[in-house]
């Protein structure tokens, strides 16, 4: 909320609730309405039926809490547990958080307060309930209550939510990976040594696997053995931070087809950056400020809403040469065993060259491009439906599409009956701008889903809405696999749902909206360097790399600390840069240097199979009284990725303005302060935040060296 309060006199309450609960929503949204406390205040309720079908859930229901000024979440005996809510009232709390306002509300109908601060991990103040009695007279001491809070919104604390993870982990390994990566991988996979004699058995893209645990693995091979770890399709070297030539090794892997005896070689990883999502990780988190602990249910919508923030990022037109670089896999580790091993085989066969005109089996599809971007684009085909339905649907979908025609509305059917379902779909695209899929329980295959998700990956890359998902009445929303819950979606149950749909089509274009939110950014950006970086190369500070420097060099005072460089700007240099003023003059290379190879700290790890190593290299300081002084110091990758969400194309896809930069700069360096404290990891790092207007790095560690 923004502007002068007192002036106020419009508000908006966005109203969150379970599908089962609508008549609270109806009851409560029309007591607010036609309000008769304050003459001077009107008030508009909004919801999910709002929505316009079709976009990601998680981007509407994030735009319609920063839109409102407060939003109320409507607790039930039958919703306390539902993930949605206390995902929706997370996102509500990190705005509260972020403005310093009281801006949410939790309206308890016949709940036990006890209950909902048990299972919402005790995040909630007593001053966001509002409690209604069903068998009492609530309304007009309900009504007095949301009058106050609209016309004195209280001030509030600020805290960390485990909301804002996901954000800085689909922008970190965007930045620190697909960036560099993506453009030049079909040339790698072309030269590699798996490639020759296997051009029709090997994909010119990467496969993300996305677990629902969020747990990563050092090989794919440890989830199956029948996942073969065969190497690195060979070194992509990019400049990131302080490194000119950090090298990026994708890993290779292979499957046997057991049907046919046939080997097919593929390039695919878990995103490192995710599993800072994973029990494992926010255990470590909990001992840092008041961060939420989260239920399965919970974490599987954060890894959703991963899966579905990198794909806008990676497929949008902004992001050329990303496009239909990468496809995400999701699935549940828990028990992947040889389905699994199918399914990746399935979507590996999908992909490989030469394959995508045979007419396999429609399991074997996968999710592909129908690169519809050829199509005709008359007013017939922005006025063209296509509807998919099970026979059990049969007289919903006629229905349907009597109303729809006499709306003026076309619609586009199939001629040739038995015809592959991809083919279908792909003739579908050329003649038909929009998809209605009636999901049931009888339809919901997987092949449907894949149908669904070939129209909601087509939306994205051309940025337009274009599936219309609708609901059977024997189907919930928890259902729906994770990706797919996640998309909005209309119900046959609700009476206008038929002009919703004309409405929808009428409208000829909706975007998509993809874009990709930057808010509470830092705290994924800190905790992945933390978890990722920090605990890795941690092990090498110790007295015997002190004993080895000191043999080098006797003379001089070891400083056996990585001091982590965070300038204001957050503008990075190469590590042989750093010994350059901010004028970019040389300093006296005797008093400031940068030392040889021969006297580096390296770190390896093994991520997907592949070794990777983070050398440090030491700098010489002589100070004031000629003392010598061996110090490690870097800048981190993290305020790189920053940086660069600032260049204009970036800015515009993200909305990332400098103010809102200047805020998550200082939040990352303060939150990163305090993992490292709580990590014990204070005698190893040290973060230096400065101003970097006129400062250097020599001055800055020259300084520190005298208070250390």
């Amino acid at each position: 909320m923004s502007g002068d309060q007192s002036l106020k006199t419009n508000y908006e309450i966005f109203l969150s609730y379970y599908t089962e609960d609508e008549v609270w929503y109806t009851n409560i949204s029309e007591l607010l309405e036609q309000q008769s406390i304050d003459d001077s205040i009107s008030i508009t309720c909004r919801c999910m039926n709002d929505f316009t079908p079709g976009p990601p859930l998680l981007t509407c229901i994030t735009s319609a809490i920063e839109d409102s000024d407060i939003t109320l979440v409507i607790v039930t005996n039958e919703a306390v547990s539902r993930d949605w809510l206390k995902y929706e009232f997370m996102h509500a709390l990190e705005k509260s958080q972020q403005q310093q306002r009281l801006s949410v509300g939790l309206v308890l109908v016949d709940v036990d307060e006890q209950l909902v601060q048990e299972l919402w991990h005790g995040q909630i103040h007593e001053n966001m309930i509002i409690k209604i009695r069903s068998n009492e007279d609530w309304n007009e001491k309900f009504l007095e209550d949301m009058v106050g809070r609209i016309k004195d919104i209280k001030h509030m604390e600020p805290i960390q939510v485990a909301v804002n993870l996901s954000v800085g982990q689909v922008w970190s390994h965007f930045f620190g990976y697909s960036k560099n990566v993506m453009p030049v991988l079909k040339q790698k996979i072309k030269t590699s040594q798996w490639y020759a004699g296997n051009e029709t058995r090997f994909p010119l893209k990467e496969f993300n696997l996305i677990p629902k645990s969020a747990s990563a693995v050092e090989s794919l091979s440890d989830i199956h053995p029948d996942i073969v770890s065969e190497g690195a399709v060979g070194v992509i070297i990019a400049e990131r931070g302080s490194y000119k030539n950090r090298p990026y090794k994708p890993p290779v892997y292979s499957i046997l087809d057991k049907s046919t005896g046939q080997r097919y070689y593929f390039v695919a990883h878990i995103p490192n950056t995710l599993s800072v999502l994973s029990e494992k990780q926010l255990n470590l988190q909990k001992k840092v400020g008041n961060y939420l602990e989260i239920s399965p249910g919970e974490r599987a919508l954060q890894v959703a809403r991963f899966s579905i923030m990198f794909n806008h990022l990676l497929n949008h037109p902004l992001n050329v040469e990303c496009n239909d670089m990468v496809e995400l896999i999701e699935y549940d580790d828990k028990q992947p065993g040889e389905d699994f091993v199918q399914l990746l085989l399935n979507k590996v066969k999908r992909a490989c060259p030469k394959i995508l005109d045979k007419d396999i089996t429609p399991l074997e599809q996968g999710v592909h491009r129908l690169h519809s971007e050829n199509a005709d684009t008359s007013d017939d085909y922005d006025n063209t439906v296509y509807i998919d339905y099970p026979d059990d649907d049969e007289n919903t979908a006629d229905d349907l599409k009597t109303f729809l025609k006499s709306k003026q509305i076309n619609i586009w059917e199939n001629e040739k009956p038995g015809e592959p379902v991809f083919k279908i779909i792909a003739k579908a695209a050329q003649h038909a701008k929009w998809f209605v899929f009636i999901l049931s329980k009888t339809n919901l295959t997987e092949v449907l889903q894949q149908q669904c998700r070939m129209v909601l990956q087509e939306s994205i890359f051309q940025n337009e809405v274009r599936l219309i998902p609708l609901l059977s009445n024997d189907i919930k929303e928890q259902d729906l696999p994770g990706d797919l819950r996640a998309v909005l979606f209309l119900n046959i149950s609700s009476a206008d749902y038929k002009e919703a749909i004309a409405g929808i089509i009428k409208c000829r274009s909706i975007k998509m909206e993809a874009k990709v939110s930057v808010k509470g950014i830092h705290a994924g950006l800190a905790w992945a360097y933390a978890l990722n970086y920090l605990q890795v190369i941690k092990v090498n500070f110790c007295d015997e790399e002190t004993s080895k420097l000191s043999a080098k060099l006797p003379e001089a005072k070891i400083h056996l600390k990585l001091f982590l460089l965070v300038p204001k700007s957050c503008r990075t240099k190469q590590l042989g840069e750093l010994v350059k003023d901010s004028n970019g003059e040389l300093i006296d290379p005797n008093r400031f240097k940068l030392l040889d190879k021969e006297y580096e700290i390296l770190s390896s790890r093994f991520i997907n199979g592949i070794q990777r190593d983070y050398p440090l290299l030491p700098y010489m300081i002589v100070d004031d009284n000629n003392q010598e002084h061996i110090v490690f110091a870097e800048f981190i990758n993290p305020i790189k990725c920053m940086q660069e969400m600032l260049e204009p194309d970036i800015r515009s896809l993200s909305g990332f303005t400098s103010e809102i930069f200047d805020d998550e700069v200082d939040k990352f360096q303060t939150l990163l302060k305090e993992i490292i404290q709580c990590q014990e990891l204070h005698e190893q790092f040290a973060v230096v935040f400065y101003d970097d207007n006129g400062t250097d790095v020599f001055n800055i560690l020259l300084e520190l060296l005298k208070h250390t």
